[in-house]
């Protein structure tokens, strides 16, 4: 699919480019994970983690922005797999969300205590994405990239 060493124009594949293509492929298969996970069973992991669910209303915003949130960033980021014009926004998306989930769980340790492996593993996948993700943005190739997006978003 993304890792081959010709691209079609006799040029070689950059291997930055494949890095990126892997940290978009990533992200794909985290918010789409979670996206079909909640979408599905939103009771079941929602209770796994300490959230009842006492109304319909409160169960449906659950798996609203739980499950059709990730669908909707599953499907940006697919989409920048697949469109060099849409490669920046979706790793623009990639470390935003993943920024706002770390800023949330920070604010929540600093107002309410520690938290418990589950958190703490998930705020380091998090400081990687974005870590990553801003280095993979300020390469030539992604600087290069966003003129792609502005000339198929005129």
């Amino acid at each position: 699919m993304f890792l081959v060493a010709d691209e079609g124009h006799g040029k070689k594949a950059d291997p930055m480019n494949t890095i990126k293509k892997v940290y978009l492929f990533a992200n794909l298969a985290t918010y789409a994970g979670f996206a079909a996970a909640f979408l599905a069973a939103p009771r079941v992991l929602g209770e796994a983690i300490g959230v009842r669910f006492e109304t319909a209303a409160a169960l449906a915003d659950f798996r609203a922005m739980y499950g059709g949130l990730c669908l909707g960033a599953a499907i940006v980021i697919g989409r920048g797999l697949r469109d060099r014009a849409f490669e920046r926004p979706a790793m623009v998306l990639s470390i935003a969300c993943a920024a706002g989930l770390l800023l949330g769980r920070v604010l929540t340790l600093a107002t309410e205590g520690p938290g418990n492996m589950f958190i703490y593993a998930s705020m380091a996948s998090e400081v990687l994405a974005v870590g990553i993700g801003l280095a993979l943005l300020r390469t030539r190739d992604s600087r290069e990239g966003a003129d792609h997006t502005r000339e198929a978003l005129a």
